[in-house]
């Protein structure tokens, strides 16, 4: 296409079409980003609550042998009281890891930011040189 006969209206016109399509791309791309975040959000979320559930199933069936092995030794009301509390610490560390691994997902779509302030810059060098 020969630009030289293209008038400054035209000339605008396309290049007004050209962003308009470059930021409707950029708002799929932060779609998609957002959705991919939000997947691994879901998939450390379940993580947590399956290691809880495992870890929980684990300890009701341990536990009681384990108070009733230590009742042998001492008293069965201190037995319960050192596993339990135990098993307390041992549960808040696993949660707290949990916890710390969803607070690490970052929820900004960092790629699509830096693009689109990327792409706002080459429309302004765009319009100013055009």
């Amino acid at each position: 296409m020969d630009t030289t006969n293209r008038s400054l209206g035209q000339v605008i016109s396309d290049l007004l079409g050209d962003i308009s399509t470059l930021f409707r791309q950029e708002v799929q791309l932060a779609k998609a980003e957002m959705s991919q975040k939000a997947s691994r959000a879901a998939k450390d979320a379940v993580g947590v609550i399956i290691g809880a559930v495992v870890a929980l199933l684990g300890v009701i069936v341990l536990i009681w042998s384990l108070i009733y092995g230590l009742a042998l030794y001492m008293p069965l009301w201190l037995a319960a009281l050192i596993v339990g509390g135990v098993l307390t610490l041992i549960g808040a560390i696993v949660l707290m890891n949990g916890i710390k691994d969803i607070k690490d997902i970052e929820p900004a779509p960092k790629r699509t930011v830096k693009t689109l302030k990327e792409d706002a810059e080459f429309a302004k060098e765009q319009i100013s040189n055009g």
